[in-house]
């Protein structure tokens, strides 16, 4: 193992590291650890990585060594700094595609060449590629090594259960299916194992919703500057709660997107691809006006939305999802284990409270950026107003008095 190239430039590394906001003891914890790569007993990163996962007192600590040395390692023999825009890595993850044989694999390669055409996002071709290579791969980890092979019976061993029942999600079904649908054009025993796999119903799930006293203490929340809630976090609570915007959106969202002279927010939707026209209300804009003249810090960055600590990046939407909490912390709402917390619970609370005031399905759904009107159905499941109202008397059913009575 050639260990000059990292031994001349380390301090590069090290100095990238202290400006772009690691702390000093992870700094320092990287220094120590290339001093260990320096020793010239090693012979690979891999031999190192070995070692500390045979060494490791726990699986945390394991995993921190590892992402440690990918540091070193990419920064060795790829130039990639990290918290940069550079996605390359020394240590690839394994997924089930690399352990699939040529036939298997030559499937999801001819499916990922051409689903392009289809007008599919590359995030759902990606998932879909991956359910596909997982349900492949149970078929080469019980020796069938081609599709002639497999058999109904093989097929249903993988989705359903001893007693018959499904055992794996209606989505994973439906990509498996999807991925197949596609490849039957042009292969007849795709076509036949088509024919074998079970369509999954979806079950619907309760959606917890914010009841009409968390709403007021969500905006007293907001609405309160002397709480922990930041100018910027402020103003994306506001986005959340009065547009119902996805947090995907708001990570994205960028100056050019806002129009002061019309107030109008025009963006381009990140799930669909789908462009999406709001109102921009005075609370929503003065409190994104608030953030960005007095708070956020000097960039050039096309985005609003900027984290605290340079280099100033764009914040991701699971960033987002972080920021929610701190409204809920604030708001004192939300604090059991089983409640459900994040952004989209406010995109819930965004159409259910259209619901409730009488507005219709197509004005909420255009509003929500859905494609179709039928998108919206999800979000009746949490309007109660309308539910109760959809309810029977029970007074022709005989039911023995004193059931209903609290004891």
């Amino acid at each position: 193992m050639n260990t000059q190239n990292i031994y001349n430039k380390y301090s590069q590394l090290l100095e990238h590291m202290k400006v772009t906001g690691y702390s000093k003891n992870y700094v320092r914890y990287v220094s120590r650890f290339i001093e260990e790569v320096l020793d010239p007993k090693w012979k690979s990163y891999e031999e190192i990585l070995n070692h500390y996962e045979k060494t490791a007192v726990s699986k945390k600590d394991a995993s921190k060594k590892k992402a440690v040395l990918n540091i070193i390692a990419s920064f060795d023999c790829y130039d990639v700094l990290p918290r940069t825009q550079a996605k390359s890595a020394y240590f690839h993850k394994t997924v089930s595609y690399d352990y699939l044989n040529p036939e298997f694999k030559g499937l999801v390669d001819d499916y990922c060449a051409n689903r392009e055409q289809a007008h599919k996002k590359a995030t759902t071709i990606r998932n879909e590629c991956w359910n596909v290579s997982s349900f492949l791969l149970s078929f080469q980890e019980a020796g069938l090594r081609s599709l002639e092979q497999i058999t109904e019976k093989d097929v249903l061993a993988i989705l359903t259960d001893d007693f018959g029942y499904p055992c794996k999600s209606a989505s994973y079904s439906g990509q498996i299916i999807a991925v197949f649908k596609y490849l039957a054009e042009r292969n007849s025993e795709c076509q036949r194992i088509l024919l074998y796999i079970p369509k999954i119903r979806k079950h619907r799930k309760n959606v917890q919703y914010l009841t009409p006293e968390e709403r007021t203490k969500v905006k007293n929340a907001l609405k309160n500057t002397e709480n922990t809630i930041s100018p910027r976090n402020r103003a994306i609570g506001y986005l959340l709660y009065f547009t119902g915007l996805r947090s995907s959106d708001i990570s994205n969202l960028m100056f050019s997107d806002l129009d002061l002279d019309k107030d109008e927010i025009s963006l381009s939707q990140q799930k669909t691809n789908s462009p999406l026209k709001l109102a921009l209300s005075a609370i929503v804009g003065n409190a994104i006006y608030d953030y960005v003249n007095g708070y956020r810090n000097k960039s050039d960055s096309p985005y609003i939305f900027l984290s605290e600590n340079p280099p100033y990046h764009k914040l991701t939407p699971g960033r987002i999802g972080v920021i929610t909490s701190q409204i809920y912390d604030n708001a004192g709402i939300r604090m059991k284990p089983a409640d459900r917390r994040g952004g989209h619970l406010f995109r819930h609370n965004f159409a259910t409270t259209m619901f409730e005031n009488g507005v219709s399905r197509v004005v909420i759904s255009n509003a929500m950026g859905h494609g179709s009107p039928a998108s919206v159905e999800t979000y009746l499941s949490a309007d109660m107003v309308h539910l109760k109202e959809c309810s029977l008397s029970i007074e022709a059913f005989p039911v023995r008095n004193g059931v209903f009575l609290n004891e």
